[in-house]
């Protein structure tokens, strides 16, 4: 009995670590959009794309927009009124900050709607790839059967030829 409860557990925790390594592969990245500097005009007006480049987006990761709430804002766009700097129908708008908003797949662009805030470089885009799949977990192998007993020879006597009924000629 102990032998198949240690294998049980042994079974069980592995279903466990396999549920753990589920959680991380699946878990959201939360991106501070411009780090420390957060969302403002900045400095060079590559700055955002420059900071968006270094980071990695998968669908469902969450951007975090920092900003002071009536100094800015974040409106989600077309990439025509991305390029453009145009903030007159954005698809998405944000005024009161900290703001987040999930990441979809493929491309989003993002701007500040205040005044000469987007041609001064507070925009950026963001390409995501699909949310990496959930790998396939095996299931955990059932536990294994005892061996079967050993067989013990029978030590009964042998009949001989003449007590069987096959060899008596009829």
């Amino acid at each position: 009995m102990a032998g198949k409860c240690s294998t049980i557990g042994a079974n069980g925790i592995f279903v466990l670590v396999c549920l753990a390594v589920v959680q991380l592969c699946s878990a959201q990245t939360v991106h501070v959009v411009g780090g420390s500097t957060g969302w403002t005009v900045p400095s060079s007006s590559s700055f955002y794309s420059t900071w968006a480049a270094s980071q990695t987006f998968r669908a469902g990761d969450v951007l975090e927009f920092n900003f002071t709430t009536g100094s800015h804002s974040v409106a989600t766009v077309t990439k025509s009124a991305y390029v453009n700097c145009n903030t007159n129908s954005p698809l998405a708008l944000s005024t009161t900050g900290p703001v987040s908003i999930t990441v979809k797949s493929g491309t989003q662009y993002f701007l500040c709607t205040y005044p000469g805030h987007c041609d001064a470089g507070q925009k950026f885009t963001v390409t995501a790839s699909a949310s990496s799949p959930a790998p396939v977990v095996a299931p955990a192998s059932s536990p294994r059967a005892a061996a079967p007993a050993p067989r013990i020879a029978s030590k009964s006597p042998k009949k001989s030829p003449a007590a069987s009924p096959l060899s008596n000629p009829a």
